[in-house]
């Protein structure tokens, strides 16, 4: 028996997608129109939910927590961990839930960065992991592990994923004298 024998169609899977657009524009709304949405929130952006029936509102999940440290320097919150946890229930509790909406991966960068930069006690993520602008690669990294979920999620679950973005210019100073 060669590798040819074992050859077979590719079978259909949920998206996985990423919107993006300027804040306004109607992300969250159209997230929240996918089949059983879950809206994990990293920004305040629920609001949009208020003036709709209850039966047509999405289920949200608590905010994201922004890591934090104690007066000793311990850390007391981690975005990351409280994600990784999220990712773990939905992948092991059942549930009917079909689409998991993240508004958005703009917001939840910031959290990583601000995380790894806290976790370090330096100022900003490029100071991070070592300086030299290190700090965005475990950042990058950080974003692999929760892609990684977030497909296990869709191969285990069957759900789609949507990742909601935000576009913008944003100027990186490396001097601070700039």
């Amino acid at each position: 028996m060669g590798i040819l024998s074992r050859a077979s169609k590719p079978k259909a899977k949920p998206p996985l997608i990423t919107i993006v657009g300027t804040p306004g524009t109607g992300k969250t709304t159209l997230g929240a129109l996918f089949p059983k949405a879950i809206i994990l929130p990293t920004e305040d952006g629920t609001a949009v939910f208020e003036n709709w029936d209850d039966d047509a509102q999405p289920d949200v999940l608590p905010r994201l927590p922004k890591a934090a440290k104690d007066d000793a320097g311990n850390m007391t919150r981690s975005t990351k961990d409280a994600l990784i946890a999220i990712m773990d229930e939905l992948m092991s509790e059942e549930h009917d839930y079909q689409t998991l909406v993240v508004d958005s991966v703009t917001t939840l960068d910031a959290l990583f960065g601000h995380e790894i930069a806290l976790r370090d006690g330096v100022g900003t993520v490029a100071d991070a992991s070592g300086g030299f602008h290190k700090g965005f690669a475990e950042v990058a990294s950080w974003h692999a592990e929760f892609i990684y979920k977030c497909e296990q999620l869709r191969a285990v679950k069957g759900m789609a994923v949507v990742f909601l973005a935000h576009t913008g210019i944003k100027k990186i100073r490396n001097r601070p004298d700039a």
